[in-house]
């Protein structure tokens, strides 16, 4: 969490201003659409994550450690992109290219971290429609570029010390030695097809298949050996296909059943963060792969709508957090799972009681370490840390004609903070209300109020997964109070 989430520490509200979208049309029927964002953030404080007696104490209290290394940071983000769309009759294609940059500013309570990163990419999608009224056909395929490059440069943070060690902290400002000084380079391409054909009245065969490749290169400035200062590059790629059925039981209502795989390469900042505190990315970090396995169920009866399913996800190489004591202590590094399993199932309904909305969704999990073994210590069966196992979400609303009036419910099961399940997260339930006004004017304007966390709780926003020193938990806001406005034309 890097924004504190204390209301007597909060950030300042970051600046946020996004362009008018625009559209127009030209060369004979092709739509254009131009969007753009900007992102300031000056400042943001990180109190940094408690222990559990801390947590019980004073959950409003920071880590120490974090208010002496100043952390917290600065970022600035841009985006612009451009898209197009044409039909030719029964098919239709779409394009779209993007470019962003992303300025940060990091120190954190054993690094300060100074990352530029700049990212271009596009995609093409070209979707037919035929067949009968009857028997309708679609198919579509498509394409992602992406290229990314960050400039990453890394700092010994001597902010606080009494002692300067000349050789680290030469100066006498925060950003000592540089430790690392790299140029990472990734590229990214995929394709994939996609079907859905009406086999009979009510039944409907969906298949996809996907081929993604992803390559990261590096270059390290400050390696005086040319071999080490262009490793070789990693590639990773696989073929990800997809199998499902929808059968439509009634006007309103529909089974379904799906097949499908799955396919995550580490982020850079994942490969860059390496145990061993050298440069480079990190040689034995492998991307996750998955088989999920899901039926549901979903319609409306007159104004009500439900939804439930079951399903089942067995993942190979899953992506770890985990953190080491000493000087790195609070830095993230990540490391492969052999097999986890997620068993779940999930429940919504939705609808009017008289003039009050209500609803409520529900999901319970069962998720575990399959294979896993850490220098000699299996955590096989174990539940996989950061996951609540049981989480539930109601509303009720009313909608009089001056406005809006809503209560919200958060519950979360009590959650898993390490690998050996020694250290959970408590359970916690949250309510939280606002109320929108309506004005009478020619364009579309509500204030808002609100409160959340009503009672007043003390509960764990964010586990920190594997956090070195026991420092697990990062407390959610107390009782907070909000006013707000909405705009817009009508």
């Amino acid at each position: 969490m890097l924004q504190s989430p204390h209301p007597d520490r909060a950030a300042p509200i970051p600046k946020i201003t996004r362009q008018p979208i625009r559209r127009w049309e030209a060369f004979g029927g092709t739509q254009f659409q131009l969007t753009g964002s900007f992102y300031d953030a000056p400042e943001a404080e990180n109190p940094g994550a408690l222990t559990e007696a801390e947590m019980d104490r004073d959950p409003t209290l920071p880590d120490s450690n974090n208010i002496i290394k100043k952390a917290g940071k600065v970022v600035r983000n841009s985006m612009l992109s451009l898209q197009a769309e044409r039909d030719f009759g029964s098919i239709t294609v779409l394009a779209s290219g993007q470019a962003a940059w992303r300025d940060l500013e990091n120190p954190q309570s054993f690094a300060i971290i100074d990352l530029d990163r700049e990212t271009a990419g596009g995609s093409v999608r070209a979707q037919y429609t035929g067949g009968s009224d009857v028997r309708p056909f679609r198919l579509a395929i498509g394409a992602d570029l992406l290229n990314q490059r960050d400039d990453r440069q890394n700092y010994t943070n001597c902010a606080g010390l009494a002692t300067r060690p000349p050789a680290t902290c030469p100066g006498t400002d925060d950003r000592g030695s540089q430790t690392v000084n790299q140029e990472e380079r990734v590229s990214g391409l995929g394709a994939y097809v996609r079907g859905e054909f009406m086999a009979m009245s009510r039944l409907t065969l969906t298949g996809a298949v996907r081929s993604d490749r992803t390559r990261f290169e590096v270059t390290d400035r400050r390696a005086t050996d040319p071999a080490l200062a262009e490793p070789p590059p990693r590639t990773m790629s696989a073929v990800s296909p997809m199998v499902g059925v929808n059968w439509r039981i009634g006007a309103l209502s529909s089974a379904y059943a799906t097949i499908s795989t799955s396919f995550e390469t580490p982020t850079t900042t994942e490969l860059a963060n390496s145990p061993t505190g050298v440069g480079g990315l990190n040689p034995d970090l492998k991307p996750q792969r998955g088989v999920s396995y899901e039926v549901g169920f979903k319609g409306a009866y007159s104004a009500i709508t439900y939804d439930a399913a079951i399903y089942t996800i067995i993942t190979e190489d899953e992506l770890i957090p985990f953190q080491v004591p000493g000087a790195a202590a609070g830095r993230q590094f990540f490391r492969n799972a052999g097999q986890t399993s997620r068993h779940g199932a999930e429940v919504g309904v939705s609808g009017p009681a008289g003039p009050v909305s209500l609803g409520v969704s529900a999901t319970w999990l069962r998720y575990v370490y399959d294979d896993f073994v850490v220098a000699g210590t299996s955590f096989n069966d174990n539940r996989v840390p950061g996951v609540a196992p049981v989480t539930v979400n109601a509303f009720a609303s009313v909608s009089p004609t001056w406005g809006t009036a809503a209560l919200e419910l958060m519950h979360a099961g009590r959650v898993a903070a390490n690998n050996a399940n020694t250290a959970w997260a408590d359970s916690y339930q949250i309510l939280n209300a606002r109320v929108a006004f309506k004005v009478p004017t020619s364009f579309s304007m509500e204030p808002v109020v609100g409160v959340e966390n009503i009672f007043d709780k003390t509960w764990a926003s964010n586990v920190v997964v594997n956090a070195a020193g026991g420092r697990y938990y990062e407390p959610g806001p107390g009782r907070t109070f909000f006013v707000g406005l909405r705009m817009g034309t009508k």
